[in-house]
């Protein structure tokens, strides 16, 4: 009886190793049901949402058909969210309880009370509440990981992907693995996004002139983002900045023609012997720091 347990419990032991188990990759941060107006059927139906963290580390607003059947209806990134506007032609004595970032959009009309309208490069999404509780909970949400967790943010030249000129541009980085950039600093104009859950390494860049001199690179499957800094301290503090975003998810390894490049990766996956004893890397435990620091701006101001 006790060699057949014996058994059972080895079998059981092997299936355990070969098969490793099914870990949940989607984290959701908050759940509920609203009501969503249609893009081009202006009807509204109710539409279970969820504001969860999916397996690249990006943050997004996916919205079901309804909470037991799960059909994913669509996916707003967050990543490209620029604005969160609340739409004002109800009791307006509700706005005074809103978080500073939220705007307030007179504009537009809602046939629902407790509506907000999240504004993207490509569509803009009206979503409307059941009731106050509910409808400042979102509120909140979306103030968070829209504009919240800033940590670094500054004026960076960027080389356009097809007109390869240079263009100054306004960079806001966030604990949420986004970078978002702007055109001014009142950040007034929306140009677009890196997703750094997407970035599979972060390098130096060559020098292309005098002016254009410290650059680096954020390479992704789709993209190469070519970025340049006004000195080498800018560089390396930005550097800084998205090793701390990615807490100990970065290696550094030394390359002939730039100072350093940074990849991003799990350190596990290499042999750390063989790199440490040719000094190609070193590990900084203390990276993974969460804490907000939006006074952390360059020098640089509007121009």
């Amino acid at each position: 009886k006790f060699q057949l347990f014996d058994q059972e419990l080895l079998m059981a032991t092997s299936l355990n190793t070969l098969i490793p188990p099914t870990v949940t990759t989607t984290q959701i941060i908050y759940e509920g049901q609203l009501c969503k107006k249609g893009k081009i059927n202006k009807n509204w139906k109710n539409r279970y949402c969820c504001l969860c963290v999916i397996s690249d580390g990006e943050y997004v607003l996916e919205y079901y058909d309804s909470k037991l059947s799960k059909n994913l209806c669509g996916t707003v990134d967050f990543s490209q969210v620029y604005a969160v506007e609340v739409i004002s032609d109800y009791d307006l004595s509700l706005m005074k309880q809103l978080p500073e970032n939220i705007l307030i959009n007179t504009r537009i009309k809602s046939e629902k009370n407790y509506s907000f309208q999240i504004s993207t490069a490509n569509r803009k999404f009206i979503f409307a509440a059941f009731d106050p509780q509910q409808f400042f909970t979102w509120i909140n949400y979306l103030d968070r990981y829209v504009y919240g967790g800033i940590i670094k943010q500054g004026f960076l030249q960027k080389k356009g992907d097809k007109n390869k000129g240079w263009k100054k541009r306004y960079f806001v980085l966030n604990e949420y693995k986004q970078i978002k950039y702007y055109q001014d600093f009142e950040k007034t104009q929306f140009c677009g996004a890196i997703p750094l859950g997407k970035v599979q390494s972060l390098t130096n860049g060559k020098v292309y002139n005098d002016e254009y001199k410290f650059t680096f690179q954020l390479i992704t499957d789709k993209r190469v983002w070519i970025l340049c800094a006004k000195n080498m301290k800018q560089r390396d503090a930005w550097h800084a900045e998205l090793r701390r975003v990615t807490g100990d998810t970065l290696k550094r390894s030394l390359t002939p023609n730039t100072k350093h490049t940074i990849q991003i990766g799990h350190l596990h996956q290499i042999s750390k012997t063989k790199h440490l004893q040719n000094g190609a890397f070193t590990f900084n435990k203390n990276n993974n720091n969460n804490t907000n620091n939006s006074n952390n701006n360059d020098d640089e101001k509007k121009t």
